[in-house]
């Protein structure tokens, strides 16, 4: 599960800087983290579910939506279709497409601009006002 246990969100949860030399291994509950220089350590699994939606959330600060023809969302260097569904925000970019390679549906930065507009502060509660 490379999208949400990986090396860049380890740097990130442990505020290392981006050139920092970190290797984790995958257990059953826990991260196993070995930043060079230090001891090996273990960071829970939730911390990265928690940082995960949390990165994405961050963000969506500077995402800016329109909607013409449709949702739109002005990435960096491009423009994205956002497409409401009830269980999730598609979009075009590719953290999206890793999210629903991986679990069938997610939210990327994008999605969660959209569901700030929309009033909401978690994909979850925008499905449970969807009925889902």
């Amino acid at each position: 599960m490379k999208i949400m246990y990986n090396v860049a969100a380890t740097r990130r949860i442990l505020n290392l800087p981006p050139n920092a030399q970190v290797k984790i291994q995958i257990w059953d509950k826990v991260i196993w983290v070995h930043v060079k220089g230090k001891r090996p350590t273990f960071l829970s699994k939730k911390l990265y579910h928690d940082h995960f939606a949390q990165f994405r959330r961050e963000g969506a600060k500077g995402v800016k939506i329109s909607f013409v023809d449709g949702f739109k969302a002005q990435g960096v260097k491009e423009v994205y279709d956002l497409d409401p569904q009830d269980t999730h925000i598609e979009c075009g970019c590719q953290d999206f497409a890793f999210q629903k390679e991986a679990w069938g549906r997610g939210c990327c930065k994008h999605g969660y601009a959209l569901l700030g507009m929309f009033g909401y502060s978690s994909l979850q509660d925008y499905v449970v006002s969807k009925g889902g």
